[in-house]
């Protein structure tokens, strides 16, 4: 094989050249249209944000993230899905405003098609059946200085497609209007300071929530929703407005999507010590909702492992084999809590009704039998508090005479052929119990459950914590009821010994 020649150093053209001259200008020229392409590239993505929100990014440290968020997906999911009521709640930070903006911007498109996968993104049954044209919208935040001109404005002019839309300034100066002249949507933007008659009235396709709204604006905006069946979402940290807690987080309904406790690393943009500094300076309390994602009024919940997609059933018929014991949490001033509990063959217990009313003694018991007559239950046996037993000086003081509660009760219920007992004051011990029920008392099945319709059981449970001082709250009414449960003995008997259980009960043994 023939090697090479060597250049010769004298063979090599001067810098001066001509021809090395022009390759250099053609070279130059060449880079400069690569510099302007570039630029034209760089200034179509600020002008169409929202076409690249799928894709991947790149940060400072070489890392490349998925964009969406995994829970900014979720949301999205449940949307495609046609949850009508969709809720996303967490930690600051977590890009709540982004999904906010980049949502109604797809909105907002012809076709309501989402820019940066080209799928639809239907806010309502109106926008699917016609195609998208015409889609209203709503965005309520908090105030007009800090949240709209400050917060959503500027997130909405990043992501949203220039030139695609208009504004309007309100009286304030702050752009409160947007109309999309190819879509023909419109969305504008709304405080919680206006009044509660300025958001009524009105008939829309969607509403985003940034922060949570108190309920009366939620109510007025929901409203709004029903004629086109839209779609409500709620973009919140769990600061305040502890009613979405009560009634959309812990009362299931197929109709509702929920993403929650997202912390504040979640987040893969932020650093840890970019978050450490915004921690260092927060109250505790704060901590919780900020940071770690979660809800101040669930902070301390001592029954953690219930979980409503696991623990409630459906409502069914309970076998007439099955024995039902009841507990009532007797009160003086607040209304009393009667909780009914059948057992199945295998042990189970599943809370089968309450009753969560004010109402005499008397009443009371009527109540009961009513129910088991009703329901046509195996029950001959329940407990009462011990505070039944001494309320008789409480209405002697009252109203001059009058007989203890506890005796009342027994005596109406024995007729009916139901035992009255005195119900334990073993707190630690039922609390325990119950828990090792909810997890599985030889495995992961829980052997405690309870129907949906015990509306009022289910909240008390997601909600009982432990107070400062590490003791239970006294609002666990309904939680003291199952855990007394767990200590009488309740289990499956052989029907033909509820005969004499009934005989025992009506002679008053």
């Amino acid at each position: 094989m023939e090697r090479p020649k060597k250049v010769k150093e004298e063979q090599l053209l001067p810098a001066t050249h001509p021809e090395v001259l022009k390759m250099l200008h053609k070279w130059q020229e060449s880079k400069v249209k690569v510099a302007e392409t570039q630029a034209i590239i760089d200034e179509y993505k600020r002008n169409n944000k929202i076409e690249y929100f799928a894709d991947p990014v790149e940060l400072d440290d070489g890392r490349i993230v998925e964009s969406p968020f995994p829970y900014q997906k979720q949301v999205l999911a449940l949307i495609r899905e046609g949850k009508k009521t969709v809720l996303m709640q967490g930690a600051n930070q977590i890009g709540k405003t982004i999904l906010g903006s980049n949502t109604s911007g797809a909105f907002s498109s012809p076709g309501c098609i989402a820019p940066w996968d080209k799928l639809p993104l239907f806010p309502s049954e109106y926008a699917k059946t016609n195609n998208g044209r015409g889609v209203i919208g709503r965005i309520i935040c908090n105030d007009w200085e800090k949240a709209a001109r400050d917060t959503i404005v500027p997130k909405l002019r990043e992501w949203l497609q220039a030139g695609t839309y208009e504004t309007k300034k309100n009286n304030v100066g702050v752009e409160h209007e947007f109309t999309f002249s190819k879509s023909g949507s419109k969305f504008t933007i709304l405080t919680y300071k206006e009044e509660t008659k300025s958001h009524e009235g009105w008939t829309g396709d969607w509403v985003i929530f940034d922060e949570p709204p108190p309920k009366d604006k939620w109510t007025a905006n929901r409203r709004g929703l029903v004629a086109r069946n839209g779609i409500a979402i709620i973009l919140m940290t769990a600061l305040n407005e502890p009613w979405i807690l009560d009634d959309i987080i812990l009362k299931p309904d197929p109709s509702c999507g929920i993403v929650a406790d997202i912390p504040i690393q979640a987040n893969p943009t932020l650093s840890a010590e970019a978050i450490r500094i915004f921690e260092k300076d927060l109250p505790d309390d704060e901590k919780i909702a900020r940071i770690k994602g979660g809800w101040l009024q669930l902070e301390g919940r001592i029954w953690k492992c219930f979980d409503a997609n696991v623990h409630v059933v459906k409502w069914f018929k309970i076998p007439p084999d099955w024995p039902v014991e009841f507990q009532i949490d007797f009160h003086l001033n607040l209304p009393h809590a009667i909780s009914f509990c059948a057992c199945d063959k295998y042990n189970r217990f599943f809370i089968c009704e309450e009753v969560w009313q004010n109402c005499g003694s008397e009443e009371l018991a009527n109540e009961i039998v009513r129910l088991k007559q009703q329901n046509q239950w195996r029950m001959s046996y329940g407990e009462i508090d011990p505070l039944a037993k001494g309320d008789a000086s409480y209405i002697r003081n009252r109203y001059g005479q009058g007989e203890n509660s506890f005796t009342i009760i027994e005596r109406k219920l024995r007729k009916y052929g139901i035992r009255l007992g005195e119900g334990s004051k073993a707190e630690k011990s039922y609390v325990k119990a119950v828990e090792s029920r909810l997890k599985g008392v030889n495995g992961p099945n829980p052997t405690l459950y309870i129907f949906d319709t015990c509306k009022e059981t289910i909240k008390q449970v997601q909600r009982w914590s432990y107070d400062k001082n590490g003791v239970p709250n006294s609002d666990g009414h309904f939680p003291e009821c199952l855990g007394r449960f767990t200590q009488t003995g309740l289990h499956y008997t052989e029907p033909e010994l509820y005969t004499k259980q009934l005989q025992y009960a009506q002679m008053g043994i």
